[in-house]
């Protein structure tokens, strides 16, 4: 196929033309990297938005008789509590902590609580005098008379009365880590104690006096 010269010339001058426009072109910046199909612009639409309506304070209300004390956040609340049952029994690390005393009742702890149970009347009577679980107890042989030990730095022990619930003896911070086991002497006279240390210290005291 034959081509003549001046159809030739004219292509030839057509691609200059051409290249010598896109010369010309300012080119353009490269896009940003999420317009670079890396990343998917999506809407984020209202989010969860469950917050901005409270279902809640339409129905809550304050009791008849409460009356709201003037703006003092240093003053703590009028309202006190009062504890009325406990449910449960420590048994999964605290062993020989249950006895039945004198006049029929059942002694024994959950939590930091000493619990006095009457299952005549299906009633009971609260220690509450512990700050932290109570990990130890132990029953003289009068069959009223009651220690317990809790776990904490500087550990408590009470000696208190089963029947009439009184506080006789706190023995405090004479052991470390708490109170691993706890053991009254035949008379009724001491109180033998053994540390949740490191070394499980023993201590023996007086137990009317705490020495």
């Amino acid at each position: 196929m034959e081509i003549a010269k001046d159809e030739f010339d004219d292509d030839v001058g057509a691609v200059k033309s051409r290249v010598h426009e896109q010369k010309q072109k300012p080119k353009k910046a490269a896009p940003p990297p999420d317009e670079m199909g890396l990343f998917e612009e999506e809407d984020a639409g209202g989010g969860d938005e469950f917050m901005a309506v409270k279902p809640w304070m339409g129905q809550m209300r304050e009791p008849s008789d409460y009356r709201k004390p003037p703006k003092n956040q240093e003053q703590p609340p009028t309202i006190t509590f009062e504890l009325e049952w406990v449910h449960g029994y420590r048994a999964r690390d605290s062993k020989n902590n249950i006895a039945i005393l004198k006049d029929g009742c059942v002694a024994y702890h959950a939590a930091a609580v000493g619990i006095i149970y009457d299952a005549d009347d299906h009633t009971q009577k609260h220690f509450n005098k512990h700050i932290d679980d109570i990990t130890a107890i132990a029953f003289s042989s009068d069959e009223r008379t009651i220690a317990t030990g809790e776990i904490g730095p500087k550990p408590s022990i009470y000696v208190w009365d089963g029947c009439t619930m009184q506080e006789l003896l706190n023995i405090k911070g004479k052991l470390k880590k708490g109170i691993q086991a706890l053991s009254f002497s035949p008379s009724g006279n001491y109180l033998a104690a053994c540390a949740i240390d490191t070394d499980h210290h023993v201590a023996v005291f007086n137990a009317k006096t705490g020495d």
